[in-house]
């Protein structure tokens, strides 16, 4: 009997000991985990010093930046990029994965679930930069409502980084280097090859045929199936057919095609065409200064865009002449890009084949506008189908009606032309 009330004794202390002991350790780990300010805006604050550096903030540095903030001195979009763009946090050095962990914890003040987190790893790996990501989440509504309990304003903060402005380029280039060298692109590469798909200096072809013939691609010493898959992939969106794999290997293997000569034939398929369409890129550089070189030049000392390209056409010199369609629209914008002259078909001409450069579906339009006598008279204009309907362009009105608009306007606009019995040349 002595020994079993001993025994249990034992186990008693036992399990006192250890509830003691369990207990010690939490009350210092309490001890250790600093309090959560009460304050709404001691609690941002906190939270940026924590999520976004990684570490506590000093009680001056709190109230330094809440202090700021509650004078209406920041918004908290400023208080929170005085945290995101200072110098301590690129010192963590986190990847984008981590990086998003830290905007969540930082600004938001909570854990992103691994979906928010995937998906903006996934925008940026398409890419975007993160300057784009924190403006989502700085301009978010949930920043909005927090901002509101510490009554402050939210404020608000937009990217201006190229890759923002151009997403869908970005994402063409971004591809090419998951597609070709089976990684992620590094963001110096990405703005060079983005920068020159938005500056016109190369187009689709161009920048793709840069990719597969970069010392890095040659390096993986793919074989002839594999180039070719990748070429689909790549160039086609899409994985090969059996009969068209076979067809280009069998060109390779033979020794009947180079790589260089099947890439190219690829690129001139409708299928690559439209991918550039759909990334808003031109198809080819190098195609459009073939078919279009005075165009070109006049558009390289201009500048590559359509708003610069219609004033040149409307500064050319009126001259009455008898040219009309029967000329061509190749002979009459030569003749309006070598003299800088000519009548309505030559403004037109000039203006179709520039607008052709930069990409636009345009078309020379041949038809006849109601004079002052009531009767009607020969004329040619430009129409471009963009943002879902048609526009008139007609430079030759504006030049020749000092005071009147010829810029993108729909048939039957006041002040303009009366237009009548009109089609496509072209």
């Amino acid at each position: 009997m002595t020994r079993q009330v001993s025994k249990r004794l034992i186990s008693f202390f036992t399990t006192l000991v250890v509830l003691l002991g369990m207990w010690s350790s939490a009350l210092a780990a309490a001890e250790d985990t600093p309090e959560k300010p009460e304050d709404p805006l001691e609690l941002l604050v906190t939270n940026l010093y924590e999520g976004i550096l990684g570490r506590e903030g000093a009680p001056e540095e709190i109230a330094f930046w809440s202090g700021s903030a509650r004078k209406g001195e920041l918004t908290g979009a400023q208080l929170a990029l005085n945290f995101l763009t200072g110098d301590e946090f690129p010192k963590r050095k986190l990847g984008d994965a981590d990086f998003v962990r830290a905007l969540y914890l930082g600004v938001l003040g909570r854990e992103g679930s691994d979906s928010e987190v995937g998906y903006w790893d996934g925008v940026i790996g398409n890419g975007a930069s993160r300057s784009f990501v924190m403006s989502c989440i700085l301009n978010s509504e949930e920043f909005g409502k927090i901002c509101a309990n510490c009554g402050i304003e939210q404020g608000s903060y937009y990217s201006t980084q190229l890759c923002d402005k151009y997403p869908k380029v970005s994402a063409f280039v971004a591809r090419l280097y998951s597609n070709c060298l089976d990684r992620r692109f590094e963001r110096s590469g990405l703005n060079y090859w983005l920068g020159q798909l938005v500056q016109k200096k190369q187009g689709g072809f161009e920048v793709a045929k840069g990719f597969f013939d970069s010392e890095e691609f040659k390096a993986k010493e793919l074989i002839n199936e594999e180039f070719v898959t990748v070429c689909y992939r790549t160039l086609l969106d899409r994985e090969p057919e059996i009969d068209g794999l076979i067809y280009w290997v069998g060109k390779l293997n033979s020794k009947e095609m180079t790589r260089s000569e099947v890439l190219e034939l690829f690129c001139t398929l409708p299928e690559f065409r439209g991918l550039c369409d759909n990334f808003g890129i031109f198809y080819s550089t190098t195609y459009v200064r073939r078919m279009y070189p005075e165009a070109c030049e006049i558009l390289d000392k201009v500048g590559w865009d359509i708003r610069k390209a219609y004033d040149w056409s409307v500064g050319i010199t009126y001259v009455r002449s008898s040219l009309n369609q029967d000329y061509g629209t190749r002979y009459l914008a030569h003749l309006g890009f070598s003299t800088r002259q000519g009548n309505c078909y030559v403004y037109a001409a000039t203006f179709y084949e520039m607008t052709q450069a930069l990409g636009y579906d345009s078309h020379q339009i041949v038809g006849y506008v109601k004079n002052r006598n009531g009767g009607l008279s020969p004329h040619s204009w430009v129409e471009i189908d963009m943002e879902g309907t048609t526009y008139v362009f007609d430079p030759e009105f504006e030049q020749t009606k000092p005071g009147r608009d010829g810029w993108k306007f729909h048939y039957g606009k006041s002040g303009t032309w009366m237009y009548a019995d009109y089609y496509r040349f072209n």
